[in-house]
């Protein structure tokens, strides 16, 4: 039997040394703006489960409403310890969301990139400026967004620290 013909397997030589793009090449601006991209792509779906979430609790509390105007009545008939417990079922879960995507983007920039935690809470930041904007309507909105942002950046910081030590494994 004749002897099986080999074709020459063709591929580009590596590149030299220190000439190849790297992810850990890049310039730390684009891992923030990864991070931001990876903060949004997990807060929104977290913040739409935690507002199905804080509704349920809401119709549990005050019942099935339709009105506007009959739900603002009987949230004002609720007493004191009831409004605050409302209120804490509509802004707890929306904080878990929102740190919830601070460690994940942290953890992708930690992981991949370097810059890790600086970074990581500087697109947190820029996350909760953008938040920000679109939501602040009054002083104490902003004083609530503010503490949530300190929330974003440490869980960021958190992520950050947790994917570096990740990548070192």
């Amino acid at each position: 039997m004749a002897e099986k013909r080999r074709l020459p397997v063709l591929s580009a030589p590596p590149p030299p040394s220190g000439e190849g793009e790297d992810d850990s090449d890049r310039p730390e601006w684009q891992w923030v703006g990864f991070g931001v991209v990876a903060m949004f792509a997990a807060w929104l779906p977290l913040a739409a489960a935690a507002g199905m979430f804080a509704r349920g609790v809401a119709e549990s509390m005050l019942g099935a409403s339709l009105d506007a105007a009959e739900t603002q009545a009987k949230i004002a008939a609720l007493d004191t310890f009831s409004q605050r417990k409302l209120m804490a079922s509509y802004v707890a879960p929306q904080v878990v969301a929102l740190a919830l995507s601070g460690v994940f983007s942290g953890f992708v920039i930690g992981k991949f990139g370097h810059g890790g935690a600086r970074a990581s809470a500087v697109s947190a930041g820029i996350v909760c400026v953008v938040v920000g904007l679109l939501a602040v309507r009054d002083l104490s909105s902003l004083v609530a967004l503010l503490a949530v942002a300190v929330v974003a950046v440490l869980s960021a910081r958190a992520g950050a620290t947790w994917g570096a030590r990740r990548r070192k494994q």
